[in-house]
Order: C-alpha cells, then structure tokens, then sequence
C-alpha cells in the first residue's frame, strides 16, 4: 500500500462523507497509487484500532485529515504511529492544517502538512518518497522541518476534474450508497461570510462544468443507482449558466433521482431565481434546497458580511414552500457584538418561518463556536475578551480536550451578554417547539411533554426569561441521546 488515508473520529456520532480523504484517494487511485482508507468515524475505537494495526505495516506513507476539533485525535494517532513505525512518513491536511500549517508542521510527530488542496501535493510526495527523492521544497502546497527550520513552499495550482471512486468506501457503507448518496460538483465558495473556513483561506468557487456533472451522475447511477443525492458543494448555485445546463441534462437523460443542494436567498431574484426556475428545480425532483439564514438582525448579518437582506428570508419561505422542495434553514446565535434582543429577532425569524412553512426545517440555532483564522476570529482576539490562541499544535490539542473554545459548545462566551443561557438553548427550544405531542405519547418520552409544551408557549409569545427549563432539557437529552443513540456499527 502507498498510502493510508485516515479521517478522524469526530466525536459527535454522525457518519459523514469523509469528502477530504475519499477525494485524495480518488485522485491518487487514478494516478496508479494503491490506497487505504479508514473512517474512525464509522467504526468503535476497538475497530478502528484493529483496523489500523492491521494497515500499518503494509503502507509506506499515512494521511490524516484534521479539523480544529480533531487536534487531540490526530496528536494521539500520530504518536502512536511513531510508537510502532517511527520511519513511517505522516502527511497530515484538512481545514486545521491550511488555517495553522506551521504550528502543525512544527509538531515532531508530523513529516509534511498540506496548506491547501492536496490531491496533486500528495501525489508528488508518494512519487519523491518512493524515489528516495528528499528535494521536497519542489512541492508545491506543504509545509515541512528541515535542519530545525519551517520551510513552507508556494501553494498549489487549480485542482484538475476527476472522478471520486467511492469503492474506497468500507463495503457496509457502501451498501446504504443506494439510499443515500454524496456527490460534490464543486469547492469552495466566492463569499466572504467572516464566520467561514472558505473566505479565511481564500477559496473561491470552483465547480465542475454541467458536461461533466452529468457524467459523473451517469456513473453514480449505474454503479449505485440511488434514490437520492445530496450535492455536497458549498454553494451548488453559484453558476446560473451550470444550472440551466443540469436541468436540461436532468430531463434530457431521464433522471428520476431526487436531490438535495445548498443555495442562498440572494439568488432569489427576478434575473436569477424567480418562480418559473423554482418551479423547474421542483419539476427536475429537487427535495430540499439548504439555506444560511444565520441571523433575524439585519445589522448582524451585516457584521457577518453575510450578503443577504432579512426581509428576503419570508419571501424564500413562501416561494418554497410553494413548491414540493423543502426549505432547509440554518441559522446562528452567540456571535459577537450580538444583543439579547437580536438574538430573539432571530427566534421570531424562525418562528415567522414556521407560520409560513410549518414542514420545513430547521437548524439550529446554532451556537456560534470559534474557529482559527479569518475576520471573526481575529476580532474575537482583539476583542478584549481574554482569548489568547495557543502557539503549537500541541496547544491546540489541549483546545480540543478542554473545549477552551467552545469548539464543542462547551463554552459560555465572555461577549453574550443577558442571554448566556438562551444563546447554548435556542436549538433545544426550537427542537421543543416543533416536537408534536403525540410523539412524546411513549413511555421512555412522556418526560418530554412539559419541556415541549413551554417550549410552544416561549417561541409563540417569545417568552425567553428565566430558560431553566431549556437548560435543563438539554441536559437530559445530552443523557438520552448518549444511551439510545450509540455510535453505529452498520458501517464498519
């Protein structure tokens, strides 16, 4: 084996696409280069670890993506690594690698990290490494020590079309493929949202032509012939010109296939989206379409550069709802310079949203976690409010054990002021809120009927004063979604 390609598990017992990895593997595979893969995040610790004891002796290379959150995982992982194969060269990618390439390249259990896209980097370091090759300052995109110094090389070019190759998946997961299944049409995104890992390392939007979406569905579908698809891209919209041309594609190729897509209400206009087109997406089986509505304040969104107007969010709803698509949105509270009273407009937002469409869904609201890098965060450590970033990885490994940012919302941020515990609940009360009551009509559940019958009471008056009974529900379902729902076996 080249190389394995390990993701993290990611603590939070939801079996993602491990899209980092699977499209590295994809590119390398294509290149001729034999490819592991490991998800820890599908497996129980003990199966991960038999899995990568077993893998370990046969690779030449390890790959690990991580994200900010994974920081103890991957300082763990690799330390084990070293532990029983120290030659073994350990390249690690992923959103925390690109925002702190450094730091994470100064640790001494990491040989190279990938400060970018990292098909074409791996592909050059396997190619040198197999070679005995060690002029590594000729690939681009990574960062690596030499002689006790940091020497990071200039970033990568455009990454190049290619096919993702699924059968790098697990078999289990590959048999719920039918029922479910990602494809991802493009990266990156062209806004400037100040919250958003894509604006702090500058990726712009970069999608695969209509021509070659249709024919990488055309595979998908005959491998795997699934029900639905969900295009896993940032910003599935963001070519006028590629849509009308999958749409077409769609009807022109006899697709029955439903799918889901990320979209924005600033595409809702009369050059753009307006209700003919929307009635198209619904007439080429379009389920869902998600939207970042983020904030119910105007200056919030604003603050966030967000790019959109809150008085086009309603006017969204309802032209969804018109249609057979659900209205998927996202919103975001605790962010800073965020009042109390703001943070109920945005409940009122939801609430108005569930008048209009009370089937759709909803996210959140999310409590607002900071991540390295980018506008927000930088004006969170000038802000005065006792944030300091750590200045190693070793650092950010303690972050992630300690939830010193409240990475996993274990944090109260020093900014909210009057609705701490409001901001950490409002997802619990929305949750509350939109919960039937006959569902709660079962033994293990009826403990539930008063939190959801306040929760109603709350959004439809917005009475937020004294949220005890938030707090408190959170807390028993933090305790009932640990025993009923344990990690998964199914896709091991």
């Amino acid at each position: 084996m080249d190389i394995l390609l390990i993701e993290p598990d990611h603590k939070c017992g939801i079996e993602y696409f491990p899209w980092g990895i699977l499209a590295v593997g994809s590119y390398l595979r294509q290149q001729n280069f034999d490819v592991g893969l490991i998800n820890a995040s599908y497996l129980l610790e003990r199966d991960f670890r038999a899995q990568l004891f077993e893998a370990l002796p046969k690779t030449r290379a390890v790959g690990i993506s991580c994200f900010s959150t994974d920081a103890a995982f991957v300082r763990d992982l690799c330390a084990e690594i070293k532990g029983i194969r120290p030659e073994l060269q350990i390249i690690v990618g992923g959103p925390h690698a690109v925002l702190r390439p450094e730091q994470t390249a100064a640790h001494p259990d990491i040989d190279f990290v990938i400060h970018g896209p990292g098909e074409e980097p791996t592909e050059q370091l396997l190619t040198m490494l197999g070679q005995g090759n060690t002029d590594f300052e000729k690939v681009p995109g990574i960062c690596f020590r030499r002689d006790g110094r940091l020497i990071r090389t200039p970033p990568v070019g455009p990454v190049p079309e290619y096919r993702v190759d699924y059968s790098l998946l697990p078999a289990n997961k590959l048999a719920t493929l039918a029922e479910y299944m990602e494809v991802l049409s493009g990266r990156g995104c062209s806004f400037q949202c100040t919250f958003c890992y894509n604006a702090v390392c500058g990726q712009k939007w970069l999608g695969k032509t209509a021509d070659a979406l249709l024919d990488e569905i055309d595979v998908v579908l005959k491998r795997y012939n699934p029900h639905a698809i969900n295009f896993r891209d940032e910003n599935f919209f963001q070519s006028k010109e590629r849509i009308l041309a999958f749409l077409a594609g769609y009807h022109e190729r006899g697709y029955t296939f439903r799918w889901d897509a990320t979209c924005r209400a600033s595409y809702f206009t009369k050059s753009y989206i307006d209700e003919a087109l929307l009635q198209r997406i619904a007439q080429a089986n379009c389920r869902r379409l998600k939207f970042g509505f983020e904030s119910g304040s105007q200056r919030v969104l604003n603050f966030l550069k967000k790019g959109n107007k809150v008085e086009s969010y309603l006017q969204v709803a309802k032209l969804v709802e018109g249609t057979p698509i659900i209205g998927s949105y996202s919103f975001l509270v605790g962010v800073p310079t965020e009042t109390a009273e703001e943070c109920r407009q945005t409940l009122a937002l939801v609430r108005d949203i569930l008048d209009v469409d009370p089937n759709c869904e909803i996210l959140g609201p999310q409590y607002y976690r900071v991540y390295p890098g980018g506008e927000l965060y930088n004006y969170i450590l000038a802000g005065g409010y006792g944030y300091s970033e750590p200045d190693s990885f070793e650092g950010w490994a303690k972050v992630a054990r300690g939830d010193y940012f409240g990475l996993a919302k274990g944090a109260t941020h020093p900014w909210i002021k009057g609705f701490k515990t409001l901001a950490r609940h409002a997802d619990m009360l929305v949750f509350l809120a939109r919960t039937p009551i006959n569902r709660l009509l079962v033994p293990r559940k009826l403990l539930g009927i008063p939190f959801a019958l306040l929760a109603k009471l709350r959004l439809r008056f917005r009475l937020y004063a004294l949220p005890w009974d938030l707090k408190l529900a959170g807390a028993l379902y933090s305790r009932y979604a640990s025993m009923m729902l344990p990690k998964s076996k199914r896709s091991v």
